[in-house]
Parts: structure tokens; C-alpha cells; sequence
């Protein structure tokens, strides 16, 4: 199970309101925006981007398109050696109407996808999230992994965000200060 919940909240909610009171005590005005983590999971879990970032960071092109069963004794994908020639370290599928050998990135993020469940609790915000697989190993596993890089990612959004906050209200109180420094000497 995959729960925004369970992503690290850097506070952002307070942050944006001190950043709001200050910004109006300047007078400017904010639009009210909380980001809602349970959204970004949600469109990077079916993002393109995202999931062929994962696919190659974790060496997933292979498994996904050319597995045909699991040796549970041995805990090793079985691989189709028609599509994917483990000796030669080589695509070998015979290929159909201008597709490559290769599979094609969109070929994999589509076939991936149908390994994956994905559904949310509108009331508790909870994600759930699966992947069912000839190995439950491998599932396992690739479903931990998937989990590691959101959470990585939701991490790394937030501290762009709270740093540009930061920049922001860095660069306010320098104009309110150089502005009182202005009206202390006229």
C-alpha cells in the first residue's frame, strides 16, 4: 500500500500562510494553493516521464516484455528466447509493422501499466497500489522500488518548493528592509 500520508510533509501548509501574511502585509496578493500529494502520486504513477525513468533506472525493459513465466526454485524470470536472447544480450523478436527489435519506450510503459493496480480512497487520501507479476518476488520488489521513487520525488518537489519560498521571502524582507533604512534617512 502506498499512502501520501506516509510522504514527508515539510510543513508547507504553515510555510504558505506565513508567506501569505507577509506578501499581504507587503501588499501583494497570493492565490491560495495547496498541493495535494495525493494528486502528484497519482498522475507520476501514470506519467510517462516517470515511469520510463523507473523502468531504465531499475533495468525493467527485459522483465517486462519478454518474461513468460518464473522458476520458483531458482527465484528467475523465465524469458521468452523468441523476443530476448539472454546469451547475446540482444533483442531478437521478429518484428511487425515498423517496430523495432527493441521494444519501443511507449511498447513498455504500456505493457507495465497493465501489470499495475492503482486506486485511491477519496475519503482517507490512501493510494493503493499493486503489481501483479509471473514472480510475486519481482512484484514485490518492483512495487518497493515504485514506492522509493515517488517518495524520492515528492521529497525533492517539496524542497524546490520550500526553497523558492525561502528565496521569496529572503528577497521581501530585504525590500522591507532596505525600505525602512530609506524612510530612517529622509
Amino acid at each position: 500500500m502506498l499512502s501520501s500520508r506516509n510522504i514527508q510533509d515539510w510543513g508547507l501548509s504553515v510555510e504558505s500562510q506565513q508567506v501569505g501574511s507577509l506578501a499581504n502585509n507587503a501588499g501583494i496578493k497570493l492565490a491560495a494553493h495547496r498541493v495535494d500529494n495525493t494528486t502528484i502520486v497519482l498522475k507520476k504513477l501514470r506519467s510517462r516521464g516517470f515511469i520510463k525513468s523507473f523502468i531504465n533506472k531499475h533495468n525493467l525493459r527485459v522483465p517486462i516484455m519478454a518474461s513468460k513465466g518464473w522458476n520458483s526454485e531458482k527465484n528467475i524470470l523465465v524469458i521468452e528466447s523468441d523476443i530476448y536472447s539472454i546469451e547475446k544480450k540482444e533483442w531478437v523478436r521478429s518484428t511487425k509493422l515498423n517496430k523495432e527489435k527493441k521494444p519501443s519506450d511507449m511498447e513498455v510503459y504500456n505493457s507495465f501499466l497493465e501489470l499495475v493496480s492503482i486506486s485511491e480512497n477519496k475519503s482517507s487520501g490512501l493510494i493503493t497500489a499493486g503489481i501483479e507479476f509471473y514472480s510475486p518476488y519481482h512484484a514485490k520488489l518492483w512495487l518497493e522500488w515504485l514506492v522509493i521513487d515517488l517518495n524520492e520525488y515528492i521529497r525533492e518537489q517539496d524542497l524546490i518548493r520550500a526553497q523558492g519560498r525561502l528565496d521569496y521571502l529572503k528577497k521581501a524582507i530585504d525590500e522591507v528592509v532596505n525600505s525602512s533604512m530609506n524612510d530612517v534617512f529622509l
